[in-house]
């Protein structure tokens, strides 16, 4: 049975775990991200995917309906212990990729991105299913109460985050959209250069790298 480990990222992009209760809630992190500095966190973000070589990274390539590329950025927190010396936060690693840029309100509270692509290394901590999986690509699409989306295969594990447009979809019509992005997930680094939009979602096509070993 898979543990049940939620996730909250704040404005600071820090990462709150909390083994054996609530969900991920990742969609925190791209409310309160500012807008990208489209060529400057572009380019950095190609240099970062280019000599990646950790784990294997998925994403929606240079666009997806219209949405650029815009940035990405590597997430990783040590491992924190209770006053007990239990593992109260484990170690994690992880990638997001930004699709669309948002303009955040002059009450400065952030604003939400368009779609965000967050990759975790194979051996990193599953997630509880919420509201069941449809078959996509062949594999197994976990839906999320917050209308996001989670694949989980032997060789990578990727989600997808819809935020809210302008025009307010509902869950409905983002986990649609969420859904139509995992139809368009392909290979981000040369580990995952055998991933496209033509093959099945397998843990096979991708190689290890060196994060899981």
């Amino acid at each position: 049975m898979r543990r049940k480990i939620g996730r909250a990222l704040g404005v600071a992009a820090l990462l709150v775990v909390s083994i054996g209760g609530g969900a991920l809630a990742r969609g925190q992190f791209f409310k309160a991200t500012a807008p990208p500095k489209a060529s400057a966190d572009r380019l950095a973000c190609d240099q970062l995917v280019q000599s990646f070589g950790a784990y294997p990274l998925a994403n929606l390539g240079d666009a997806f309906e219209g949405l650029p590329l815009t940035g990405c950025n590597r997430v990783q927190t040590p491992v924190k212990y209770d006053q007990r010396g239990g593992i109260r936060e484990p170690a994690m690693d992880f990638i997001n990729f930004f699709y669309g840029t948002c303009v955040p309100p002059p009450s400065g509270e952030g604003c939400t991105l368009p779609v965000q692509v967050t990759v975790d290394p194979p051996c990193g901590p599953s997630l509880e299913i919420e509201e069941g999986a449809v078959k996509i690509r062949g594999a197994d699409v976990n839906l999320k109460f917050d209308g996001s989306v989670r694949i989980e295969t032997p060789g990578y594990k990727v989600s997808i985050f819809i935020g809210r447009l302008p025009d307010k979809p509902d869950k409905t019509q983002r986990r649609d959209k969420a859904l139509r992005a995992v139809a368009s997930l392909r290979g981000a680094n040369q580990l995952a250069a055998r991933l496209s939009p033509s093959v099945a979602l397998d843990g096979r096509t991708v190689d290890s790298g060196t994060y899981c070993k």
